[in-house]
């Protein structure tokens, strides 16, 4: 991300290039949590840090008492591992794709939410066969 003016981004503020942990295209995600984090870049870069935007998006939404957290981007995936009992919201959705896990969703897990979208951004996720319930994400390898 670079500046073709004098404080403007030629990125929309929620347009991710293709990068390592998500889709091959340019994607478009409607959040503002995506937009800040694409905002900290562009400023790097006008101050002339030459930063690519490397960020996986994050966000949460909290309705009715409950909080809902998601990292990653998946429009479509092959399966769905779950950790935990999705009907009590107490749980851990990992999405994959094409044998790698691009995105994960969280009621009641944000330890586990917080490392597992930190792996996500460093791209150091486990390959599926090797996630299983229980796992500590902070201490989790690929």
């Amino acid at each position: 991300m670079r500046t073709c003016k004098p404080l403007r981004t030629c990125t929309p503020p929620a347009t991710l290039p293709g990068i390592r942990w998500g889709p091959a295209e340019p994607t478009r995600i409607e959040h503002w949590r995506v937009a800040q984090q694409h905002g900290r870049t562009a400023a790097r870069n006008m101050l002339g840090q030459r930063e690519a935007f490397a960020a996986a998006p994050y966000f949460w939404t909290q309705q009715y008492g409950k909080s809902l957290r998601y990292a990653g981007h998946a429009e479509k995936w092959d399966e769905i591992i779950y950790h935990g009992d999705v009907a009590k919201q107490d749980f851990l959705a990992l999405y994959v794709l094409d044998g790698r896990i691009i995105a994960g969703a969280s009621m009641g897990r944000d330890t586990a939410m917080i490392h597992f979208a930190e792996r996500l951004e460093q791209g150091q996720l486990p390959a599926p066969a090797n996630v299983h319930e229980g796992m500590d994400w902070a201490e989790a390898t690929t």
